[in-house]
């Protein structure tokens, strides 16, 4: 029997999209609500699906804690000192092997499938252009986003990486 794996999931607030973005390229559920949502519905969300907040709010992150949640106060300006702060609580590594890219739109699971499987009459003019240059491309169901390793691809192994590396420091 094999052993199964929970993987933590986030909630990062309005002020931390960034996070929101890199969890989700990296496959980590992580919501982002809208800058509306008030403070406690945050709470609630966190609570109901157990989920790890995220925020530069000190009183939030305070009332996360009073309520026994797990929550994270982003101290740092940079991505790379953001993502130190999660791993000091947080070993993101651990999970890597387990997740598949989430949209940075919408959070959802993106399939990996060929580009020739879509709709033709649903595709703009550019994903006709890359249909004819990439075999492999990732997209969501839901929100009909779909990405592909263009020229920005090493730009974001690269971060990735760097983030990977200073988690092997905790």
């Amino acid at each position: 029997m094999t052993e199964k794996i929970f993987c933590p999931r986030f909630l990062a607030d309005h002020m931390n999209g960034d996070l929101a973005r890199w969890l989700r390229i990296m496959g980590f559920d992580c919501l982002y609500p809208e800058n509306t949502l008030n403070d406690k519905a945050i709470l609630e969300i966190c609570e109901k699906d157990r989920r790890i907040l995220l925020t530069r709010d000190k009183e939030l992150h305070s009332l996360a804690i009073r309520r026994g949640l797990k929550s994270i106060l982003i101290r740092s300006n940079t991505l790379i000192e953001k993502f130190r702060e999660i791993y000091s609580i947080v070993n993101l590594n651990k999970y890597l092997d387990f997740l598949k890219p989430r949209c940075t739109i919408c959070n959802s699971e993106l399939k990996i499938t060929n580009p020739n499987q879509l709709k033709e009459e649903t595709d703009p003019p550019i994903y006709r252009d890359i249909k004819k240059r990439h075999n492999k491309i990732f997209y969501c169901d839901k929100c009909r986003k779909i990405y592909w390793e263009g020229s920005h691809w090493n730009n974001i192994m690269e971060t990735l990486e760097e983030i990977k590396n200073h988690g092997k420091n905790f």
